[in-house]
């Protein structure tokens, strides 16, 4: 196939996957490229996004302004999606990827699984895979859908079923973003799909980041992996001109609450007492504290995490910035922005996928 390679995205979100995609090859040190201002000179050189569905339209503009390039299918609601829309990347697509709407299976909703609508709509990624015909299919999804079922059968078999329909052989693996250099212990289910297991075989990435590093093995020294420290210590307080580094509102008790827990904790910690002193009902593991000698926690859409220095939430760079996003990357200032974030995979876990896929393929030599 010719260079750079194609890709295209459903569900892109503000283009996490995609900035990961389009990073392959790029030869990177983690903590500088989320600092960095400016694109790499190797950036897209191997892998270019072209095409993405996405429905809510800050998304859609975020990602248009970070990808001027790439194109909108139709009004980006994969449900309208026609195989007219998709004429010009029938045959033309290494992978097409889709974080298909992980609400109906992660903890933080209600779990309703493919009986919610949102739970359904991989089958529009199915039934759009089944025009494009990519070399390989990569879908993303909480962890938690390892563990649903639906009428009696794991969910995540039902995906497989109905890749394999179409021609794909299918394998699927929680990973974590943090073996891969991102400052955030983000896990994910990720599926990959093949067309020609031998053309196209089905890997996973190897871990590159370690709990402590140390020596492995073969007497070698290994990375360790980067903490909440390592990401944003060097950003200050809150500083208008850095681009989506300003205050987010905080209550009252928030403020409190904040101000209560240690590095690392959630509200768990605290006691009935504590949290009805300050007025607050018990929410769980909701709020939490960064612990600046470890990774981050999970980066939620609803995202209310504290900063471990400072008593206020962490900004949208911050978020960003923990999630391996460059400051180069756009993104709104307000809450909408931490959403995105949220939302997205880890863009250094996505190039660690494409840059796996590619090598085994021997697609670039």
């Amino acid at each position: 196939m010719k260079l750079p390679l194609k890709c295209a995205n459903l569900f892109a979100g503000c283009g996490g996957e995609g900035l990961g995609f389009e990073l392959t090859g790029c030869d990177l040190k983690p903590m500088s490229f989320i600092r960095s201002m400016d694109r790499p000179e190797d950036y897209s050189k191997i892998l270019e996004c072209v095409g993405f569905a996405e429905f809510w339209k800050p998304a859609i503009e975020a990602h248009l302004d970070n990808f001027p390039n790439c194109k909108l299918m139709r009004n980006g609601d994969v449900t309208d999606i026609t195989e007219g829309d998709l004429k010009e990347y029938i045959n033309d697509i290494f992978i097409l990827s889709g974080g298909f709407p992980c609400q109906p299976f992660s903890a933080a909703g209600k779990q309703e699984g493919i009986e919610d609508p949102r739970g359904q709509l991989f089958e529009d990624f199915v039934r759009i895979a089944s025009i494009i015909k990519p070399k390989y299919i990569v879908g993303e999804n909480v962890p938690a859908l390892i563990s649903s079922y639906y009428k009696g059968q794991p969910v995540a078999e039902i995906i497989c079923k109905s890749f394999k329909e179409i021609g794909y052989e299918m394998g699927y693996k929680i990973l974590c973003s943090s073996d891969y250099g991102v400052p955030q212990n983000r896990h994910r289910i990720i599926f990959i799909g093949s067309i020609d297991i031998n053309k196209y075989p089905i890997v996973f990435p190897e871990q590159k980041y370690f709990e402590n590093g140390g020596k492995n093995l073969f007497g070698k020294y290994n990375n360790k992996k980067f903490t909440s420290y390592d990401a944003i210590d060097d950003l200050p307080d809150i500083e208008q001109n850095i681009n989506s580094h300003c205050e987010l509102s905080i209550s009252k008790r928030k403020f409190e609450l904040c101000k209560l827990l240690k590095s690392g904790e959630n509200m768990s910690a605290l006691t009935k007492q504590q949290l009805d002193k300050i007025g607050l009902i018990h929410f769980g593991a909701t709020c939490k504290k960064l612990h600046p000698d470890k990774p981050s926690h999970t980066i939620t859409k609803g995202d209310a995490s504290f900063h471990y220095n400072y008593n206020r939430f962490i900004s949208v760079r911050e978020a960003a910035r923990l999630s391996s996003f460059p400051d180069w990357f756009k993104l709104p200032s307000a809450r909408v922005g931490k959403e995105m974030v949220g939302n997205a995979i880890p863009p250094l876990m996505a190039k660690a996928i494409a840059e796996k896929l590619i090598k085994v393929s021997n697609t670039v030599r």
